[in-house]
């Protein structure tokens, strides 16, 4: 009776201790893509967000992984309250990017932007994506990059000239066709 009292007590000490212990704050990716842009490249701005902070955060800390080929990251910004200590501008070409950010007064916002990223992308570039790891608040991401190409031919164009000429010949045979009543003289 004793050990199921005392089993009874732990559980429900656990159930009340373990969500304390427990960040909720998570972290958030969308990514844009436009193209072409110069040299039939494509280029991507993702941003990461934070959603659920009930801290005060004065630093953020993580490993950005390029994995693939064909993708380069151009920039690494920081969001707002933020000032980047690393990665510096010649660490932005490889495929293992330390993420150092910190912040003086603090940020206490539930929801923010914590960086935006800028990449391009070559069109040859199949299967990449970018793998936030290691990060101090939060869980592992991965950011899955949009690499295929669209080619708009213009197919639509031609298909709506050849219906509007189908109906205007329609028109014009049934405005100037003769009139065949027989009439006995």
């Amino acid at each position: 009776m004793v050990k199921k009292f005392i089993g009874f007590i732990a559980l429900v000490m656990a159930i009340v201790i373990m969500p304390m212990g427990v960040d909720a704050a998570g972290l958030n990716t969308k990514c844009e893509k436009s193209c072409p842009t110069e040299g039939g490249k494509c280029t991507s701005t993702c941003k990461i967000t934070v959603e659920g902070n009930t801290t005060s955060m004065t630093s953020f800390t993580a490993d950005l992984q390029v994995v693939g080929s064909g993708v380069t990251v151009t920039s690494l910004t920081p969001g707002d309250g933020w000032q980047k200590v690393a990665p510096i501008d010649t660490e932005l070409k490889g495929s293992n990017i330390p993420i150092n950010f910190v912040s003086a007064t603090g940020v206490t916002t539930a929801d923010f932007t914590l960086a935006t990223i800028t990449l391009e992308i070559e069109s040859s570039a199949a299967d990449c994506s970018l793998k936030l790891a290691n990060p101090s608040v939060g869980s592992e991401v991965t950011i899955e990059i949009e690499t295929t190409t669209e080619t708009k031919t213009g197919a639509a164009l031609p298909i709506a000239i050849i219906g509007c000429g189908i109906i205007g010949a329609g028109l014009i045979y049934s405005v100037t066709k003769k009139n065949k009543k027989m009439y006995k003289i």
